[in-house]
């Protein structure tokens, strides 16, 4: 298995705010593009 980072974008202040990712998984070969966000928030 192997994960390639294509791009991270974060959009954060000081009360929280996103980080989007996005990446390519490839499993014995076959490629899966992915993306993901994560919110986050000041406690």
């Amino acid at each position: 298995m192997e994960i390639e980072t294509q791009r991270i974008v974060s959009k954060l202040d000081e009360n929280g705010g996103t980080i989007e990712l996005v990446y390519t998984l490839t499993v014995q070969g076959e490629k899966y593009f992915n993306d993901m966000k994560i919110t986050v928030s000041k406690r």
